[in-house]
């Protein structure tokens, strides 16, 4: 199954009802979790200056998160059941319900398999391939690991699982990030 708009927005409860500030949750993920990382993003260095063909060229923050997320499909019971949040204020995407949040984000909801999130035109409103934006949100129906990309943050996003899963993260060949 791809991703489609959530059947129920209850497994993003945990999320939605986190004992944190709501920009804590939106950068950190919720709290809970044994361990997390912050992951640093592409610097501007990686970005080319001129007029891309994305089909030729793969923007660097999409290939790290997909590397991340296709690690941390290891150290869950439920690979083949991802959630998504995406952020209902902005982007080149068009969002679709349901919806889950709190005071300072809402996110339209999609669940699916690992290869869904995977998919490049998830987030474009054409149906055309789009490299540069990731979810917002992502975590599997067990609820053993988390990833928060906050709008707000330009430089970093996070991690949250077991010191395992985020020993694995840490260890991707080209990843920059600290344990927090």
């Amino acid at each position: 199954m791809s991703m489609r708009p959530a059947a129920d927005v209850r497994p993003a409860d945990w999320i939605e009802h986190a004992d944190q500030p709501w920009y804590v949750v939106a950068t950190y993920g919720p709290p809970g979790l044994t361990a997390y990382a912050r992951i640093g993003m592409a610097g501007d260095d990686e970005y080319p200056d001129e007029e891309i063909d994305t089909r030729s060229w793969v923007d660097p923050d999409r290939a790290r998160w997909e590397s991340v997320i296709r690690t941390l499909a290891k150290f869950t019971a439920t690979p083949d059941m991802i959630h998504l949040g995406l952020w209902d204020g902005g982007g080149s995407y068009r969002t679709v319900g349901p919806y889950f949040g709190n005071t300072g984000r809402r996110y339209a909801m999609m669940s699916g398999t690992l290869a869904g999130a995977l998919d490049r035109t998830l987030l474009s409103d054409d149906g055309e391939q789009n490299v540069y934006d990731v979810p917002h949100l992502a975590w599997p129906d067990d609820r053993a690991w988390v990833i928060a990309c906050d709008t707000d943050e330009e430089h970093n996003y996070s991690v949250g699982g077991t010191s395992e899963a985020i020993d694995a993260v840490l260890a991707i060949e080209g990843l920059q990030g600290v344990t927090v």
